[in-house]
């Protein structure tokens, strides 16, 4: 069985898809969804994907901004560039966009997190971020319930000064 059968089967509402280079890719997902409610996200984490992004964002649901696998494509000095960029696109385009990777790293080992990540989700708020998604922190972490309650509370701030 393909897996997006089994999405389609298990009524689910959204299927993530990784490494999404060109809007055609984007196209033969929905041609499968076709006659689902099923919503796409796409994450842009390649330098193609970022060359295509204005097509991309015509035939998304979402985009999500993989910050970890973009860097190496782009370079560690350049994410946070491109994800403003790429936030400025979405919302020219009236697109939400999911910000992942090392939201609260440091959040693995500690119950606080540091002043530079609170500063990092700060500005994506800022900049226009619909989502942010805790991973490690949440999955493996030693504290995460504590992240959402800091992710949530740094976020409810910022938005209320906004």
């Amino acid at each position: 069985m393909h897996l997006l059968d089994l999405e389609i089967k298990n009524d689910l509402d959204y299927v993530g898809t990784s490494f999404i280079r060109t809007v055609e890719n984007v196209r033969r997902i929905r041609a499968f969804l076709d006659g689902t409610k099923v919503k796409v996200i796409t994450k842009i984490e390649t330098v193609e994907a970022i060359e295509n992004l204005s097509h991309i964002l015509k035939e998304t649901d979402y985009i999500m901004i993989d910050r970890g696998d973009l860097s190496t494509g782009v370079g560690l000095e350049n994410v946070i560039w491109h994800q403003n960029e790429i936030l400025k696109q979405c919302l020219k385009n009236n697109t939400s966009a999911i910000i992942a990777t090392q939201i609260l790293k440091s959040m693995e080992n500690k119950s606080l997190p540091y002043i530079a990540e609170v500063s990092d989700i700060t500005s994506a708020v800022i900049n226009g971020a619909s989502a942010l998604m805790l991973s490690e922190e949440t999955a493996i972490g030693q504290f995460p319930v504590e992240s959402v309650k800091i992710l949530k509370r740094v976020v409810d701030t910022v938005e209320q000064k906004i």
